[in-house]
C-alpha cells in the first residue's frame, strides 16, 4: 500500500534549480527486497555522516535484519513514484518511529538519499508522517504516546532545522550520549508533543 506525500511547490522549484526532476513520493512498509537499497543508503558516508547508530560496513545482512525489526515498528520506506503508473520507482529514503517498549520512548528517525537532500522532501514526509501516520495510531489508542522524541547530532544543522519547521523544539543537549567505535558523541534532544 502507497500512502502519497503531497509536497509543497517549494520542493519542485528547489528541484528544479538543482536540475533535479521531482518523482511524486510517497511511503509504504519496508519489504526485505528493499534490502540492497538499504545497504546503499546506509553505506553511503556523505548520507550517514550524522548517523552514529549504524555500524559500517552495512552489509545485506543487516539490512535484512532491519527490514524484520522494521515490521514490528512504525517504519516506513520513502519511494519515488511514477506519477503516470502510480509503480515505485526506487526507494530514496526512510521515516520512522521506533518504540522501546522498555522505557515507553517513541524516537522518529528519517534519512534521504544525499541527491534528495535540500529539497524539502523530508520536511514534507516528516510533517506528514508526524502528523497523519502517528496521529492515526494516537487517535485509535490516545495512551500509545504523548510525545515524539529525536536525537540529533548538534553539528547536522539542516536535519535541526527540519524539526523546528515540523514543530520540535529543543529539550535538552545530552553530552556524550552515544557512543560510536569508542568515541562518545553528544545529542541535542528535540521533541513535540503530540495532539490530535
Amino acid at each position: 500500500m502507497l500512502i502519497p506525500i503531497p509536497l509543497p511547490p517549494a520542493c519542485e522549484a528547489s528541484a528544479k534549480s538543482k536540475g533535479i526532476e521531482l518523482p511524486a513520493i510517497a511511503l509504504t512498509k519496508w519489504v526485505p527486497e528493499g534490502a540492497q537499497f538499504l545497504v546503499g543508503l546506509l553505506c553511503d558516508p556523505d548520507t550517514v555522516k550524522y548517523c552514529k547508530d549504524i555500524a559500517q560496513p552495512f552489509t545485506e545482512q543487516d539490512a535484512l535484519m532491519y527490514i524484520h525489526h522494521f515490521r514490528s515498528q512504525m517504519e516506513y520506506a520513502v519511494v519515488a513514484v511514477n506519477a503516470e503508473t502510480g509503480e515505485i520507482q526506487s526507494a530514496i529514503g526512510s521515516v520512522g518511529l521506533t518504540i522501546d517498549a522498555a522505557n515507553g520512548m517513541k524516537e522518529l528517525g528519517y534519512v534521504i538519499e544525499k541527491k534528495y537532500q535540500g529539497l524539502g522532501i523530508m520536511t514534507a514526509v516528516v510533517d506528514f508522517f508526524v502528523k497523519n501516520v502517528v496521529g492515526a495510531v494516537v487517535k485509535s489508542s490516545p495512551s500509545f504516546l504523548s510525545k515524539v522524541y529525536a536525537f540529533v547530532d548538534p553539528e547536522n544543522i539542516a536535519s535541526w532545522l527540519l524539526l523546528e519547521r515540523v514543530g520540535f523544539v529543543q529539550e535538552g543537549f545530552l553530552k556524550k550520549h552515544q557512543a560510536r567505535k569508542g568515541v562518545w558523541f553528544d545529542q541535542k534532544l528535540g521533541n513535540v508533543g503530540v495532539e490530535f
